[in-house]
């Protein structure tokens, strides 16, 4: 069955390299399927996730804050900030982030602050989301 190399990786280390039938991430533009043989492809990515659907028949999901995506012929890499895969996602410090980024939402008067805050509470609400998925 044809498949492609897919490399995931953040500022601190590489996330997941390994070949798979096909993947779908969240760009920009919306969600987009990449598979064997894709037209070379850039693309921004939002905060969201990237299934990876593995050789053996298995999938993966992994959350990620914004980045960009890369497509070859033969390799797909995607370059994000932060990625979590699923099994690694610690639910409670998720939660934690959730209610620490509300409560700096609703009492901060300082712009700056709020829209930092909102950024973190939309990273933390999608991998509660992935979490659960």
């Amino acid at each position: 069955m044809a498949n492609f190399n897919l490399k995931i990786v953040t500022p601190d280390k590489e996330i997941f390299n390994n070949k798979c039938l096909k993947t779908i991430v969240r760009t920009e533009h919306g969600d987009i399927g990449i598979l064997p043989g894709h037209v070379n492809y850039l693309s921004m990515i939002d905060i969201g996730f990237i299934k990876i659907f593995l050789i053996n028949g298995d999938t993966e999901i992994i959350a990620v804050s914004n980045g960009i995506i890369n497509v070859g012929f033969e390799e797909t890499v995607i370059m994000v900030f932060t990625g979590e895969s699923k099994k690694d996602i610690d639910i409670s410090r998720a939660k934690n982030a959730i209610k620490k980024a509300e409560k700096i939402i609703s009492s901060s008067n300082k712009n700056s602050d709020i829209l930092m805050a909102e950024l973190k509470l939309k990273r933390a609400l999608n991998r509660v989301d992935i979490y659960n998925k």
